[in-house]
């Protein structure tokens, strides 16, 4: 992934994209766990102690399943992500 941040003044845009591959926690019906792909984006507003920033996480992948009338079934997790921090005795 990557960062970067635009600096103006007291305010700071940290803007920050990245990819990741991650191995699943169960065993598909081949007895392997799968692994899927995915990628992030996400953007804040850093104002003296205050930090809003906001994410979003889209990941998807496919695995073999004797349920599926296929015998493969396709996943995808699509979320946004908000959070306001407060940093307590931080620097103007």
């Amino acid at each position: 992934g990557a960062e970067y941040v635009i600096i103006g003044g007291r305010l700071k845009w940290p803007l920050r994209a990245g990819y990741f591959r991650g191995r699943q926690y169960f065993r598909d019906g081949t007895g392997i766990a799968p692994s899927f792909n995915g990628f992030t984006v996400g953007a804040g507003i850093l104002a003296g102690p205050f930090l809003f920033d906001v994410a979003y996480v889209h990941e998807y992948g496919a695995y073999v399943d004797t349920g599926e009338p296929a015998g493969r079934a396709f996943t995808r997790f699509r979320r946004f992500f908000a959070w306001l921090i407060y940093r307590h005795g931080a620097s103007q």
